[in-house]
């Protein structure tokens, strides 16, 4: 028998990209707020690092800092790339959105620092001629790390299985997608070149400014502006692809879960409320514009105009801070490069050492300044603070008593108290922090669930209470709850044994999945759970008749199951 196309080939890339494109259109403004939010800091960061690197007059002090406040910059930006993806899978496939925890972020971006690094590397080298035959196949599976980041649940390997999964499968499809993103990529470029270099022209002809862009195209042929331009870009067309790769993971995936007929049915669910919502609010607006408008206008006086004070200030304090202000960093860039005078170099030490010994003092240094900083910064505040205090005269006797210096004592005294009892409060929590906790045995539940229920979860109740249900059910002739319950059971038993984790976001894909990897010495375990969940789904989901026959072959897998085996 011939499969279709759609599972040996799957859609056309044009009619995925035409799809990506409808689901970035509707999806909310906080999604793509989240893949900004992230990718935003990571490309100022690069532009200035590259900058400052070819341009900057102390780019040798700044190097190892620099690089090391970049690599945090990606790991946050990959982060939040895939946590923008796991947002358009739940869009796509019409789940309910789960809450981002601290512990959820956590483990996104332990899937994200390990694999994610690897791309930067691996995409610059299969870009040079000859070398780009991998290039779609590096494409699909960073993109598919991104996909299935969160889905992994902080299992680096898992997160990368599913990657490669995504990846082997329909090649043709992958090629023909990236063929039409290099052709879409090189038009945004070009739009990009256009759109943002004529800015300086019309700034010329509407306003009169001048700048060397418009008095010379030379000013374009800049490493700095064309990486800008690039950046660009990607900042346009990457949430494209991600989108486009979402749906290509989640087609791929529904093979097996069936995914995409549950999206279509909540969708067709969620339009019919929509109409009814619409047209209640079509014909409350048709109410309102019968009603007589009122417009009420409010008056308000424009606040006094403040009174300007003039102060004296010391002409040579303020050419000592005008002197150390142009003397700092902020105003030194343009300045010629001068190479920092080394030290005599050991003959019997590598070169190597020498470059990481190099680096590792330009980080002290980097560190000592900035933190020197802080703390400045915090005692002028707190002399700020106690410059207006006049304290009172107290009858001490002693007419010279320094009421300031001991309140200063006081005050330093305390904020160190202050961050001893904060530190050690951290400390007490970290220690007597609680692993999470696995879900061994079923949670017990009071009352009958609802077997018609969406939300209907395993572990709401035990093995023996889901076969009791089912009896109850089969004896009202309720063949069809009869068998979910069933399903339930075997879910909860496979639990019970530790072979699967319950969790309501996992479909019966993702426990066929466990089964393998953990009771792969128990064939007929995995076999039983199969058949139940395979008839459980085309009884559910699909139209095919539920009868006592049925329930009791169901009923004989789920009893199976609880008969201990022995590992073949």
């Amino acid at each position: 028998m011939k499969k279709p196309r759609q599972q040996t080939q799957g859609e056309s890339a044009l009619d995925l990209v035409e799809a990506a494109i409808h689901v970035l259109r509707r999806t909310p403004i906080a999604t793509h707020l989240v893949y900004h939010l992230a990718s935003a800091p990571f490309v100022l960061g690069l532009l200035w690092f590259w900058s400052d690197m070819t341009r900057g007059a102390h780019a040798d002090d700044r190097l190892a800092p620099g690089a090391l406040i970049l690599t945090l910059l990606y790991v946050g930006m990959k982060t939040g790339q895939a946590a923008f993806c796991s947002r358009l899978r739940d869009s796509v496939s019409g789940h309910p959105a789960s809450p981002w925890t601290p512990g959820r972020w956590l483990r996104l971006m332990t899937t994200q620092a390990a694999l994610q690094p690897f791309g930067f590397v691996l995409f610059p080298l299969s870009v040079f001629p000859f070398l780009m035959i991998p290039t779609p196949w590096l494409l699909s599976f960073f993109q598919g790390v991104s996909v299935s980041g969160d889905r992994a649940c902080g299992s680096v390997a898992e997160c990368a299985r599913a990657a490669f999964h995504q990846t082997r499968r329909w090649p043709g499809q992958n090629h023909g997608i990236v063929g039409l993103l290099i052709l879409c990529g090189s038009a945004v470029f070009l739009d990009v070149i256009v759109g943002v270099g004529s800015v300086p022209f019309l700034a010329r002809t509407l306003f009169g400014l001048t700048s060397d862009f418009n008095l010379s195209v030379h000013a374009y042929l800049n490493t700095t502006v064309i990486l800008a331009f690039v950046a660009l870009t990607y900042l346009v067309m990457d949430p494209f692809v991600k989108a486009i790769y979402v749906l290509r993971t989640f087609e791929v995936e529904s093979i097996h879960t069936g995914d995409d007929l549950r999206s279509r049915l909540t969708t067709l669910r969620r339009e019919r409320i929509a109409h009814g919502a619409a047209t209640s609010l079509g014909l409350l607006l048709l109410f309102l514009a019968l009603l007589p408008d009122r417009v009420s206008a409010q008056s308000s006086n424009p606040p006094p105009p403040a009174t300007p004070t003039s102060a004296s200030v010391d002409a040579r304090r303020l050419d000592d801070t005008i002197r150390n202000v142009l003397g700092g960093v902020e105003y030194s860039w343009r300045s010629p490069r001068e190479l920092t005078p080394e030290a005599p170099e050991d003959p019997t030490e590598s070169r190597l050492l020498r470059w990481i010994r190099k680096q590792v003092k330009s980080l002290g240094t980097f560190l000592d300044r900035n933190l020197s900083s802080f703390f400045d910064a915090i005692g002028r505040l707190i002399q700020r603070i106690l410059a207006g205090f006049n304290p009172p005269n107290l009858p001490t006797g002693n007419s010279a008593v320094d009421w300031k210096t001991g309140l200063n004592i006081l005050l330093y005294a305390l904020l160190g108290a202050g961050t001893l009892a904060l530190g050690w409060l951290l400390f007490r929590r970290w220690r007597n922090r609680k692993p999470q906790p696995v879900l061994a045995e079923p949670t017990v539940l009071t009352g009958t669930p609802n077997l018609q229920a969406e939300d209907l979860s395993a572990d709401q109740l035990p093995e023996d209470g889901w076969l009791d249900l089912a009896a109850d059910m089969a004896a009202k002739g309720e063949w069809r709850l009869a068998l979910r319950a069933l399903y339930l059971a075997s879910l909860a038993h496979l639990a019970q044994r530790e072979f699967v984790r319950l969790a309501p976001s996992k479909s019966n894909h993702d426990y066929h999945v466990e089964l393998r990897r953990r009771a792969r010495a128990h064939p007929g375990v995995q076999e039983a759970f199969t058949e139940t969940a395979s008839a459980f789904d085309r009884v559910w989901y699909g139209n095919h008749p539920a009868d006592q026959s049925l329930f009791e072959t169901a009923r004989a897998r789920v009893l199976a199951l609880r008969t201990p085996t022995q590992p073949s």
